[in-house]
């Protein structure tokens, strides 16, 4: 007996009992099509083909199955994507590694140091070239650009309240920028974080207007005689000469000059 049948056999069997009362109902019980009516319905019993409907509950279980299989997947695709559900508070998380900073092979000794160094290496092999600076200088004026754009990271000032704020290597402002700005205009449109644009320039003041800075510092490789030049006062001098910054954290500027000095000559003794 199909589901449908069943049902049909109960509405009449509510009939009977209407109609006839106990009696009638008595009489339907003992019609051989009406046999089982007392029992509670099995509807897995009555699918006889692939046609039918399966059964309620069979249904709930393949939604809940379904649904199941599509959280497993939704899960593993957030899982991908470095995110996951926190099991307590049910908030989406971050669990991928944070990005690396990009790392290149030094040209000089061959091992993998960090690209900011390596623009630091650069620097100062320039300078040194140049302008003879001692090594400890060229590590102090580094130090110095290190500190102004965060590891040679941000050439752009940020938090800018009146103007447009510094920009490139020294995070020159006002009409210093101007100027970059156009130098970097004439030399095809180069982008403010581009190392020839910015010793370019860097270079075009030092020989114009801002030889003081090379004049103080070649009085103070005098003053020094056969010592060793200090980084520190070099970074002051710079500092003070070159940028003159509105709040010069000099301790900061000089723990940049001093790492970049370490690891410069670590660097070179690897030749």
């Amino acid at each position: 007996m199909s589901e449908l049948d069943y049902k049909i056999n109960y509405t009449n069997m509510i009939d009977a009992l209407q109609m006839g009362g106990t009696a009638g109902l008595e009489s339907f019980r003992s019609a051989r099509s009406t046999r089982g009516l007392g029992t509670k319905l099995d509807t897995e019993k009555y699918v006889d083909d692939e046609e039918d409907k399966p059964s309620l509950q069979k249904r709930i279980l393949n939604k809940m199955d379904k649904v199941k299989k599509e959280n497993k997947s939704m899960a593993e695709k957030m899982k991908e994507f470095g995110v996951e559900k926190d099991p307590v508070t049910g908030d989406l998380i971050r669990t991928d590694a944070p990005p690396v900073k990009p790392t290149k092979i030094s040209k000089t000794s061959g091992v993998t140091v960090d690209s900011a160094y390596e623009i630091s290496f650069k620097l100062m092999d320039d300078l040194k070239k140049d302008y003879n600076l001692t090594t400890e200088q060229a590590a102090a004026f580094a130090g110095n650009l290190w500190h102004e754009t965060r590891g040679f990271q941000a050439f752009q000032e940020e938090g800018v309240k009146v103007g447009r704020g510094g920009l490139g290597f020294a995070q020159w402002t006002a009409s210093r920028r101007v100027t970059f700005e156009d130098y970097l205009k004439k030399q095809g449109n180069l982008s403010a974080d581009d190392y020839d644009g910015n010793y370019g320039y860097l270079k075009q003041e030092l020989d114009t207007t801002k030889k003081k800075v090379l004049e103080t510092l070649e009085g103070q490789v005098v003053r020094a005689g056969n010592e060793i030049v200090s980084v520190e006062e070099a970074t002051r001098i710079i500092s003070k000469n070159y940028l003159s910054p509105g709040t010069p954290r000099m301790d900061r500027r000089i723990a940049a000059a001093e790492d970049i000095l370490k690891r410069y000559r670590e660097d070179r003794s690897l030749k």
